[in-house]
């Protein structure tokens, strides 16, 4: 299950946001350090395709494709020297496909800010900052190893230490982009859980004073920020978002439609889904189950055999495969193979998003 970590400042809100994506109530006082061990929790992933195809299948039990939710405790600046429990809260990061970094854009005297002035710009520098600061003495201290082990005579991790090196050396200079490596250096530095490989979106946690964006130079600020990494940026009324899940989802429709307040938890759930380059492809299992997969772009039609189950994969034949508008289209099953808009692909098949699959596998 793909793991996304919500990171930030203390106080920032990242317990809030929390409570906002599961519906659970953790803890989200005032002070710094409320979280310790870290909270998870699994959230469905919208998905309108997989519910307008299970209408076709009106008993059928409908499973989404889920994300798994980590409320990681508040950084501080010095956290990778171990400041404010900083080496345990940095070790939690290591093990998520995804860092949603939550940056706070409301001025709120009862929630006091741990530097005790608002900057956005600011803050997300700091965390970014602790990031690199974590990478490169892990990567400095592998080299130390890995040159080690060449000075005794084993040549073996020679590509593995220039990587190593690579990949430091542009860390300390600011210019690490992973897009430069090739597929073969990643492979080899991705077993270290380097932070700086995971992809970030940047969520603005405002409140409802700053809901107007043209108008908030707090997120006008950081928007720049953002695109100047080429990272993607959501804004999200945390605490709002929050006491809106208290209420039946009628009431919470009727409150939405009032302040013209769209779901900005459903666009990061997508956004997250979107940074880790995934497609999705469906499948039904008679008239039983409609699911949808999350599979990383350019996979296979057995690698996605395999995920649905391995010795589907194994015992592998053939593949049906229709596009979801081509199925909707013709409503069922029967109608769209009488219009032989289902085609037959191999295992080498590269899965496309949207590709409505049945496998046909031998025992």
């Amino acid at each position: 299950m793909l793991k996304v970590g919500i990171v930030g400042l203390p106080n920032a809100g990242k317990s809030t946001l929390f409570n906002a994506l599961t519906g659970l109530s953790v803890p989200a006082e005032r002070y710094p350090f409320c979280t310790i061990k870290p909270n998870t929790a699994i959230v469905n992933i919208p998905d309108e395709r997989l519910d307008k195809l299970a209408n076709l299948f009106p008993y059928a039990k409908r499973t989404y494709e889920t994300l798994e939710f980590i409320d990681i405790a508040g950084l501080v600046e010095g956290a990778h020297k171990g400041e404010g429990l900083g080496n345990q809260f940095l070790s939690d990061i290591r093990g998520v496909d995804a860092i949603v970094h939550i940056v706070r854009l409301f001025d709120a005297p009862e929630v006091p800010h741990p530097l005790a002035s608002l900057d956005p710009v600011r803050d997300a520098k700091i965390i970014e900052n602790e990031l690199v600061a974590s990478d490169v003495e892990i990567l400095a201290r592998n080299i130390e190893k890995l040159r080690t082990r060449i000075l005794r005579g084993d040549k073996s991790p020679a590509k593995e230490l220039e990587a190593l090196e690579k990949t430091l050396t542009l860390l300390e200079s600011g210019n690490f982009a992973p897009e430069t490596f090739a597929e073969e250096e990643l492979a080899l530095i991705r077993k270290y859980q380097i932070l700086s490989l995971k992809p970030v979106i940047y969520v603005a946690n405002l409140d409802e004073k700053g809901l107007d964006l043209s108008q908030n130079e707090y997120y006008i600020n950081l928007e720049r920020y953002a695109k100047s990494l080429s990272r993607a940026l959501v804004s999200i009324p945390a605490k709002l978002e929050s006491e809106l899940k208290r209420l039946t989802p009628e009431e919470e429709a009727e409150f939405r439609q009032a302040l013209g307040l769209s779901s900005g938890l459903e666009r990061l759930i997508l956004a997250c889904y979107q940074i880790l380059n995934l497609v999705t492809f469906y499948t039904f299992v008679g008239k039983k189950e409609v699911r949808a997969w999350a599979l990383p772009r350019g996979s296979s039609l057995l690698e996605a055999a395999r995920m649905i189950h391995t010795d589907i994969a194994e015992g592998f034949v053939k593949g049906e495969v229709i596009n979801i508008n081509d199925f909707l289209r013709y409503s069922s099953e029967e109608k769209a193979k009488e219009h032989g808009a289902f085609r037959v692909e191999g295992k080498e098949y590269i899965v496309k998003d949207g590709d409505v699959v049945t496998i046909r596998f031998r025992m």
